[in-house]
């Protein structure tokens, strides 16, 4: 399937969705349901798509029927960069948390997106903040910059240094080269360890791994013995614990954050050359 179709199914799905929703918190608030006409979407987009690419994404929102007056050009449809639309939203959550702040202008921020691909930063200033009358407008003094450090390099970490070695060549094997198991695996196991992630002493973060092992067609037995010749090879403290019973494996805090050193290290040091550029930074974000 083309992938400006599949842009517009989506667009068609999340149109519908966005509506219901406007219209329940219309009604919860006893407002008069809205004519869709009436709806302005913000779409974000990545900043550095092309402005061709952008204007894919209008004729995607027109073909998604967003667009009632059928101009692509319509301003019921507003596109928005991602590092932009971030800022703003940041912003407005960071004055919430602080209603006595008033001196804002001229102050410099960095916006930190950290992607599933790549890491992306920019530095705005604020030019005008008026507190009274909501309004705050900024200007972007550092292109969005960056690399290829995103969230993937933590999985891939997982994949080589525990992964590889506890299911051996031929599991391993099918379960990189399987779309189905390897996402499956991601996505209900996975991303839920890694997100919670706290690195705190002694502390150990348990991945389930029946469904896993189901999908492989594997009772565990290649597993254990993996986990036995991988621990007679490290210290102690990061000794891995699989069970059986449960088909699960504990891993030690120090063990998982080594996975975030292939960001950490080329981010930091990204920021730290932007803020040697920029000078005094006051804020910085970090969304994704």
């Amino acid at each position: 399937m083309p992938l400006l179709e599949v842009i517009t199914r989506y667009l068609r799905v999340v149109g519908n969705l966005g509506y219901q929703e406007i219209c329940r918190t219309a009604e919860k608030r006893l407002m008069p349901k809205p004519e869709r006409s009436a709806v302005t979407w913000a779409i974000t987009v990545p900043a550095i798509w092309t402005d061709q690419s952008r204007m894919l994404m209008r004729k995607a929102a027109l073909d998604a029927g967003l667009i009632l007056d059928k101009r692509q050009f319509s301003d019921k449809v507003r596109i928005c960069l991602e590092p932009e639309g971030a800022a703003l939203q940041c912003f407005h959550q960071w004055l919430s948390d602080h209603p006595t702040q008033t001196e804002l202008k001229d102050k410099k921020f960095m916006v930190i997106d950290l992607g599933g691909g790549t890491a992306d930063v920019t530095v705005h200033q604020v030019t005008e903040w008026a507190r009274s009358a909501s309004r705050l407008t900024f200007d972007e003094i550092e292109a969005p910059s960056g690399g290829p450090w995103g969230g993937r390099l933590i999985s891939e970490e997982f994949f080589l240094r525990i992964l590889q070695p506890l299911l051996g060549t031929e599991l391993y094997s099918k379960f990189i080269n399987n779309d189905a198991i390897r996402l499956r695996f991601l996505f209900n196991e996975y991303n839920s360890v890694i997100a919670n992630f706290q690195m705190k002493s002694g502390a150990t973060h348990v991945f389930q791994l029946n469904v896993l092992l189901n999908d492989l067609q594997d009772d565990g037995g290649t597993l254990a013995a993996n986990v036995n010749r991988y621990n007679s090879q490290t210290s102690v403290e990061n000794h891995l614990v699989y069970s059986a019973p449960r088909k699960s494996l504990r891993v030690p805090s120090k063990v998982v954050k080594r996975w975030f050193l292939p960001i950490i290290g080329p981010v930091r040091s990204h920021l730290d050359t932007l803020a040697g550029q920029h000078g005094v930074i006051k804020l910085a974000f970090l969304v994704g």
